[in-house]
């Protein structure tokens, strides 16, 4: 039996109806972004830490999309710029690119 949380506190009352999955996973495809409708994010020229050398992470993922553009990547990277370069290599990627036809998965 797992206990259930309503209003913070602990409960083993079952009576109440859960969320259906479908509501659940509708509450979920709507919050996705889409072209027409970026998430709301903080624009990285505002982070508070966003003049802090670039994560592990962010170099990782830049490396990737590097090798799949063929474009060049700095090294000293903030991880405002690493952010927003990242944004730019996935828009000429041709895995993630949202202008890529859907079905063509050929590289060139």
């Amino acid at each position: 039996m797992v206990p259930r949380f309503v209003r913070g506190v602990a409960s083993t009352n079952f009576e109440a109806e859960p969320v259906p999955l479908a509501s659940s996973l509708l509450i979920l495809r709507l919050m996705k972004t889409t072209p027409h409708e970026p998430a709301l994010q903080k624009d990285p020229d505002n982070w508070k830490t966003g003049d802090e050398p670039m994560t592990a992470a962010q170099r990782s993922y830049l490396e990737t999309l590097a090798t799949e553009t063929g474009e060049p990547v700095e090294d000293d990277l903030t991880k405002a710029e690493a952010s927003k370069r990242i944004d730019e290599l996935r828009q000429e990627s041709p895995r993630l690119s949202e202008n890529r036809t859907l079905g063509d998965n050929s590289v060139e």
